[in-house]
């Protein structure tokens, strides 16, 4: 008898947490991870650089730029942007690497009296550490971490006769990759080389808005790995 009072009086605790007060929290909850992941991309910029500059006397800047020549060829496959721009600060045997890059899409299409619209943007911001396993004064071989986070954004409507809908949606996604690259100086203030990188998104959950408001709500985990090549261009002025 009195495990069931006891159990009767816990069943009711499960439903103490009203869905307003739920939906409240989930969207606290992806603000403060938005936020977070923003200041994370400024921390990692400005800690890069800052340790660069207290090297100042024995680095050298650059500024530089990589192609990814698959993707500018068969196009936005994966959520990464085809050009980045860095700025190298090469020291002695380690390069500091802040890079950033942005990547935006759009489209409009009509058929009769119907039409539909939508766009797509992108912003990578990130940074690498690459040690140099051998070096001369024409070339270098050299590895290292590169972490990068993405803001992405995209929206879409529709519109014809006797309806009219549209979505937005934003998430933020984190890069963790792998690089080995070489680097050749064609002269001694500009270098062409070339990297190959392995990297693992891990993708934020999406924030999701629609009109008419939908009623159904989802959750999902998702990341992956992939293999990746680039092109560089470097310039030490």
């Amino acid at each position: 008898m009195t495990e069931c009072m006891m159990q009767a009086n816990i069943v009711p605790l499960k439903f103490r947490f009203l869905p307003s007060q739920f939906i409240t929290s989930l969207t606290e909850t992806r603000v403060i991870m938005k936020q977070s992941s923003r200041l994370f991309a400024m921390s990692l910029f400005v800690f890069l650089v800052s340790v660069g500059r207290s090297q100042e006397s024995e680095s050298k800047v650059g500024i530089g730029l990589s192609i990814e020549p698959f993707r500018v060829i068969f196009g936005y496959t994966i959520p990464i942007t085809p050009i980045l721009i860095y700025v190298p600060v090469k020291m002695a045997s380690t390069t500091i690497e802040p890079y950033a890059g942005m990547f935006t899409t759009s489209s409009e299409s009509s058929f009769g009296t119907n039409k539909s619209s939508s766009s797509a943007s992108l912003i990578q911001i990130g940074g690498g550490l690459l040690f140099s396993v051998s070096s001369d004064a024409t070339s270098r071989v050299y590895f290292g971490p590169r972490v990068s986070v993405l803001f992405v954004s995209s929206k879409s409507s529709s519109s014809g006769p006797g309806f009219s809908s549209s979505s937005e949606s934003s998430e933020t996604d984190l890069v963790l990759g792998a690089a080995l690259g070489g680097e050749y100086f064609v002269s001694s203030k500009f270098s062409v080389g070339g990297e190959v990188q392995f990297n693992y998104f891990s993708f934020g959950k999406p924030d999701v808005k629609t009109t008419p408001p939908s009623t159904t709500t989802s959750d999902q985990s998702r990341s992956m790995a992939t293999t990746n090549g680039a092109l560089f261009l470097r310039f030490y002025p």
